[in-house]
């Protein structure tokens, strides 16, 4: 049986998908033929289904690689935008510092005008 088993899905995959569901449903093979038939049928679909299963598979690999990559890049921007922050900070700290230097030079230079403001005239 298993060689007159092995003859028919041969002769199935000669002829295709679509032929033997076409003779199938015109009733063209006997009852065992037919069975034959359904079973290779069946056969195929689950083929494509595993086929489809490891195309989803691997679009998911590349989904998850793509989303580590994407991780990856935020976390590098974070660390730069906190470095930034930080050196906005220290410059803010360091023009407050001359900002209050130019205030005092300022003052300073005013004292020293109007001090010697009658002997300048």
């Amino acid at each position: 049986m298993a060689d007159e088993h092995d003859i028919h899905w041969a002769d199935f995959e000669q002829a295709g998908e679509e032929e033997i569901r076409m003779r199938l449903r015109a009733h063209q093979y006997g009852e065992a033929e037919a069975r034959l038939a359904r079973e290779w049928l069946a056969y195929r679909a689950s083929l494509k289904s595993s086929e489809e299963d490891e195309a989803a598979l691997a679009e998911a690999r590349a989904a998850k690689y793509l989303a580590r990559s994407a991780n990856t890049i935020a976390l590098a921007a974070s660390v730069s935008a906190e470095r930034s922050a930080m050196a906005a900070l220290n410059n803010n700290r360091i023009a407050k510092a001359a900002l209050a230097v130019a205030i005092i030079a300022m003052i300073i230079a005013a004292i020293g005008i109007f001090t010697k403001w009658p002997a300048v005239l």
